[in-house]
């Protein structure tokens, strides 16, 4: 075999080896991929079930004093007492039962009265 030949030849192999390469290198960023939606699905599902709960009334109440109360973590506002007053960033961080201040002492917001 000419040098010519070994030329092409080695330029083959490494062509054919870059190829497997590639291929190798997309089995895994597959694998990956689908083992990361998989958690991904996971999760969603338990944070609805966590939302079924909370809809269906499983949480448990809160108290509220007069003065107020921040919530940390936040609450739902069906957790609140009837006639508190809060702040609704779409959860609670702020209620209070006394109705002479209708301001978040936190964010500034008006408050809301729960029904």
């Amino acid at each position: 075999m000419n040098s010519k030949q070994s030329a092409r030849s080695n330029r083959k192999d490494q062509s054919a080896n870059r190829v497997r390469n590639r291929g190798a290198w997309l089995a895994a960023i597959l694998c990956v991929s689908s083992f990361i939606l998989t958690s991904c699905a996971k999760q969603s599902a338990e944070s609805d079930k966590s939302n079924t709960a909370s809809a269906q009334g499983n949480l448990p109440a809160v108290e509220v004093p007069a003065a107020g109360k921040k919530f940390e973590p936040p609450v739902r506002v069906e957790q609140l007492p009837a006639g508190a007053w809060y702040c609704d960033m779409g959860t609670v961080h702020w209620a209070q039962m006394n109705e002479a201040n209708h301001v978040c002492p936190f964010c500034k917001m008006d408050l809301k009265q729960k029904k």
